[in-house]
């Protein structure tokens, strides 16, 4: 192995006037050479190296020193030229390749975090400033031993990156689900109704979804994450204040039923024609009232509970209407029930 001080006069050659010298000089460049095509053995350096050895023999084999001289000028070029080849070619395609690997993995990290792969690109950072100092030291194969090293770490990090969900798409993709569910429920609890707070929180949802969408098409994951995770707040909101508005309604149409049942459950059972034709469309109302209870439909059955039970005080009322012989009266209040009954159309 040559030492950096061997190296630096190789670099700055004696003057030719010391032909002896210079050939020992040249020699060293040699080694040098045989050394980098250990390393690197390529056809072309290994014929430039045999070309200087040919130039070399012709100098010491020459008759008279300016022969020499031109031999040894010739063999130092080609030393030169071969060595240049040999160190800019090779290790800096290494060194480049491995950086620009570095790089990528770097900004698809940004938006992918993963810990295993940022375990191993610092491994292989760690190996590159290795290779570096084996390089300045003229540690050649270790030197591209550890280039290459570094190169087959990134590799798999980029294998990780590409195979296997990450930290944050995982999160992005719960995130998406979640919006998605939460967003389906809101809609079935919104539909029918016109509550004008709860539908512009959805439109505020949506636009967070939107947001969302052009993160990612941007890139930007946590972006996305982030957008998504409001929109989830807003429609959490829009669930909790329908269905505590439900609750409510459940609780006064359960209050409605159970009046009407207690009247429909105290009625007189010895009806006139008419008035139990009244009768039993209450009752009718009321069995539609607890379907629609049982559905759900909370203010739909409070409100056919209500009209089943101004049935039964008309159909009291026209009863006594009956008694008394007021026709007019009769008519008047046959007409408020079928008004009562179209209500519920």
């Amino acid at each position: 192995m040559l030492s950096w001080a061997v190296w630096s006069w190789a670099q700055h050659p004696v003057s030719p006037r010391d032909t002896r010298q210079w050939l020992q000089q040249l020699d060293q460049k040699l080694e040098f050479l045989r050394e980098l095509s250990k390393v690197f053995p390529t056809p072309k350096l290994l014929d430039v190296i045999h070309k200087i050895e040919y130039h070399r023999n012709l100098a010491v084999q020459a008759n008279n020193k300016q022969e020499a001289v031109r031999q040894l000028q010739i063999a130092h070029k080609l030393a030169d030229i071969a060595i240049k080849m040999a160190l800019d070619g090779p290790v800096q395609r290494l060194r480049e390749n491995l950086d620009e690997l570095i790089r990528q993995v770097e900004k698809e990290l940004q938006q992918h975090f993963n810990a295993e792969a940022e375990r191993l690109l610092h491994k292989a950072k760690d190996n590159r400033k290795l290779a570096i100092t084996a390089y300045k030291n003229q540690n050649y194969r270790k030197a591209v031993e550890l280039f290459r090293v570094a190169i087959f770490l990134v590799q798999k990090t980029q294998t990780i990156l590409k195979g296997h969900p990450t930290a944050l798409t995982s999160t992005l993709d719960e995130e998406k689900a979640n919006f998605k569910d939460l967003l389906q429920k809101a809609q079935r609890l919104l539909d029918g109704k016109r509550d004008v707070v709860e539908r512009d929180l959805l439109r505020q949802a949506l636009a967070q979804q939107q947001k969302a969408e052009r993160s990612l098409a941007r890139n930007d994951i946590k972006g996305a994450i982030n957008h998504y995770r409001w929109a989830t707040r807003l429609l959490l909101r829009i669930i909790s204040m329908v269905e505590k508005a439900e609750q409510n309604m459940q609780q006064i149409a359960a209050n409605e039923l159970q009046l009407t049942r207690e009247l429909l459950q105290a009625g007189e059972k010895d009806l006139s024609p008419s008035v139990s034709r009244i009768y039993k469309k209450a009752e009718q109302v009321y069995r539609d009232a607890e379907i629609a209870f049982q559905n759900r439909k909370y203010s739909q059955a409070a409100k056919k509970a209500q009209v089943a039970r101004r049935l039964l005080h008309r159909s009291t009322q026209i009863g006594e209407i009956s008694q008394q012989g007021f026709d007019k009266r009769l008519e008047d209040e046959i007409a408020a029930v079928r008004h009562l009954l179209e209500s519920l159309r």
